[in-house]
C-alpha cells in the first residue's frame, strides 16, 4: 500500500512537471 501511494505520488508529480513544462514553452512560443 505504501509503495502504490509512492508510485501513485511520483506518477502524479510526473504529470504536473509536464503539464508545467508544456505551459512554459507554449508561453515562449505564443
Amino acid at each position: 500500500m505504501k509503495d502504490m501511494k509512492l508510485s501513485f505520488e511520483d506518477c502524479l508529480f510526473g504529470i504536473i512537471g509536464s503539464g508545467i513544462a508544456v505551459s512554459v514553452l507554449y508561453f515562449f512560443i505564443s
